[in-house]
């Protein structure tokens, strides 16, 4: 059986903690899902709350034959 196909996730949610921690508070694959829960963090107290883009690694090289 092949492996199931999943989604990169693309987009980080980060911020401060309440002790001046960054943290990442969150993976997403889509940008609708990390700006809802982007609102959600801000809402729970955390400051510095940034959503931003996660570069994804270019694919592998195929090797010569």
């Amino acid at each position: 059986m092949p492996p199931k196909q999943v989604d990169p996730l693309t987009w980080r949610i980060r911020g401060k903690a309440s002790d001046g921690m960054i943290v990442t508070l969150g993976k997403y694959d889509t940008k609708k899902k990390a700006e809802a829960d982007c609102e959600r963090f801000v809402r729970e107290g955390y400051g510095d709350v940034k959503l931003d883009p996660i570069e994804l690694p270019p694919p592998p090289e195929e090797p010569p034959k």
